[in-house]
């Protein structure tokens, strides 16, 4: 009925990580976040031995985002997507290859590269948002940014990068005709969950 593989990808704060355990308890998946798979990575690596997974040596979280512009960002999370590509391609294949059900969410996906990988038995779907709701559900983060040194620069630069993925994303799944879903504050994580599997289940 629905894929093996369901691939659940957005900008920040477009509710992956709510809705992906929705659906995995729902169809009793597995469920992994591409946030916990960059951490697992980090802990075994170094800044020397593979740059681009270390972007934030040196950095607390908050002092990341204040020094550095929204265009840096970008530039840092194109080399951390190109470095991580592998990672996730190994942990999808496995779990194509042993049938073993399981969502998989985060930031750390990328429309081409996931349509490049042509496994059967995997649904993906993007969350889009306006720039508005993404920049209204960051300020609703307060521990994201309370304490930050500039806290209204940290939002603007955090807000920037990820108003610029979702406007590449938007782009990607139009000319690749993957599915996509527009969230907003009206549409529930109940709700939303709901229309993405009816979305798996036409597109199976």
């Amino acid at each position: 009925m629905y894929p093996n593989v369901i691939l659940l990808g957005g900008a920040p704060n477009t509710g992956k990580t709510t809705v992906s355990r929705l659906i995995a308890s729902r169809l009793n998946y597995a469920c992994l976040s591409t946030d916990d798979l960059l951490k697992a990575i980090t802990s075994v690596t170094t800044p020397k031995s593979h740059p681009n997974f270390h972007l934030m040596a040196g950095w607390s979280t908050q002092e990341y985002y204040v020094h550095h512009t929204a265009d840096q960002l970008v530039l840092h999370t194109i080399e951390r997507f190109k470095a991580f590509h592998s990672a996730i391609e190994n942990v999808v294949k496995s779990h194509v290859i042993k049938e073993s059900p399981i969502v998989i969410e985060g930031f750390g996906l990328w429309p081409e590269e996931i349509k490049n990988l042509n496994l059967p038995n995997i649904g993906m779907v993007w969350l889009v948002a306006d720039e508005l709701l993404l920049e209204k559900r960051t300020r609703s983060i307060k521990p994201l940014y309370e304490g930050a040194s500039d806290e209204e620069r940290m939002i603007q630069n955090y807000v920037g990068r990820s108003v610029w993925y979702n406007s590449k994303v938007i782009e990607a799944v139009g000319r690749l005709n993957i599915p996509s879903i527009k969230v907003s504050d009206e549409l529930s994580a109940e709700a939303l969950s709901k229309t993405l599997l009816n979305t798996l289940k036409l597109r199976n």
